[in-house]
């Protein structure tokens, strides 16, 4: 989450793409169908906008990404 607060890249999202001009466009052009959608008490199904190069970290690199860090006491 702090990823995508921060506008960096974290160890699950990297949350660069979601600070982009073209995210800020998507975001208000959904949440404008949204709200008309809502007020209009229609019917319409409305698929959530899918983000450009999104992708999850392989396995592999995010065992890789912890592997130097220090196991945490119990």
């Amino acid at each position: 989450m702090l990823g995508i607060i921060d506008g960096r890249s974290g160890p699950f999202i990297d949350g660069r793409r979601y600070h982009t001009d073209e995210f800020l466009e998507m975001a208000e052009d959904y949440h404008r169908r949204i709200v008309e959608a809502h007020k209009g008490r229609g019917v319409e199904q409305l698929t959530l906008p899918v983000l450009p190069g999104l992708s999850i970290q392989e396995p592999v690199e995010l065992v890789n990404s912890f592997a130097d860090q220090a196991p945490r006491s119990p």
